[in-house]
């Protein structure tokens, strides 16, 4: 029978907080490259001091002149939000993602509701600032979070 190495549970648990905390701040600079994560976005002034903070990014090979009519569109009732579909949908939401650009939904404006949820009344977020073909911010009171999208033109390589 063997026993317990005296000192493990200590030593186990630190070693999970460690790689907790490793995986936390991976996430929270997903994409990111150099000092992006910690750049100043539009939007971040909406909620001061949050509680958390993510800075997630991916490099597209397309300026942001292309990119803009997609994320113009984002939202449960127009575009979708380009994810997985099965995941969106995994509480009945029935979001489908355009693979299209739709005319009527390139003009978001300050206080129209990006929905979370197609067909009913649920909280969204409700844009505070548009800049048409750069970023598009977005703030929820009621959960204390904003939301932000900014596209700036890369040199780098796609990832």
């Amino acid at each position: 029978m063997s026993r317990p190495v005296p000192g493990a549970g200590p030593i186990a648990v630190a070693l999970a907080a460690t790689a907790a905390y490793r995986l936390a701040d991976r996430l929270r600079r997903w994409g990111t490259r150099g000092d992006e994560a910690d750049a100043a976005l539009p939007g971040e002034d909406l909620v001061p001091g949050p509680a958390v903070a993510l800075t997630q990014a991916i490099t597209i090979a397309a300026p942001p002149v292309a990119v803009w009519p997609w994320i113009a569109q984002l939202g449960a009732d127009k575009g979708g939000f380009y994810s997985y579909a099965w995941i969106e949908n995994l509480g009945g939401a029935q979001v489908v993602n355009a693979d299209r650009i739709v005319p009527a939904w390139q003009h978001p404006v300050p206080g129209e509701q990006l929905r979370l949820r197609p067909r009913v009344r649920s909280p969204g977020w409700r844009p505070w600032a548009v800049q048409s073909c750069r970023s598009g911010c977005c703030g929820a009171s009621a959960t204390a979070a904003s939301r932000s999208t900014d596209l700036a033109p890369s040199a780098s390589a796609p990832r």
